[in-house]
């Protein structure tokens, strides 16, 4: 996987990327907190809720509080999202720029032995595909980030309940998953 980014990104991209990666981590922390603290608003018991029990704190407090943070989730999440665009397109480019001067470097005879549409064809698709995968990576780094928190969140909230409900669900997913495994294969 390592190995695959490195091969995926410039030199000059890693470290943007890296900070890409902290920004999506702080992104997934910031989206279950949001589904915590709605829960725990709506909660007449629990952890959270004993704690704001604690400081006596009013619901109109924490229903303040909640829509600040969620006007807060609002804008951080607008500026993720354009991040992340300007991220790729700048990856399109980079890409699409470096192969296009593979293909200017080359030699008269390449040029005369292969048609232009194939080289078209080529830089069009092969960094379409290259910024699709990529795209999806990012993508599916964000979304298994968020499921992790939300269940770790939930074995804190309710340790039993999420093992039971986790424990089911693993079994049915295998279950389906082999009851019909001659009808996924194409």
């Amino acid at each position: 996987m390592k190995q695959l980014i490195s091969n995926l990104l410039f030199f000059e991209k890693k470290k943007l990327f890296v900070i890409f990666l902290f920004f999506t981590f702080f992104v997934a922390i910031i989206e279950s907190l949001s589904l915590l603290l709605v829960s725990s608003y709506f909660a007449s018991e629990g952890f959270i809720y004993n704690q704001i029990q604690k400081f006596n704190i009013s619901k109109n407090t924490i229903l303040n509080f909640i829509l600040y943070f969620f006007i807060f989730k609002f804008f951080l999440l607008n500026f993720f999202s354009w991040s992340k665009n300007w991220f790729i397109n700048q990856f399109t480019f980079r890409n699409s720029y470096s192969l296009f001067k593979i293909y200017l470097n080359q030699k008269l005879i390449f040029y005369t032995s292969n048609r232009s549409s194939d080289f078209i064809r080529d830089i069009w698709y092969s960094v379409k595909n290259l910024t699709t995968a990529y795209d999806l990576l990012l993508k599916f780094i964000s979304e298994f980030l968020v499921f992790i928190i939300l269940i770790l969140i939930l074995f804190i909230y309710n340790f039993k309940l999420t093992l039971i409900i986790l424990i089911v669900s693993i079994l049915l997913s295998f279950f389906f998953f082999f009851f019909f495994k001659e009808k996924f294969q194409y």
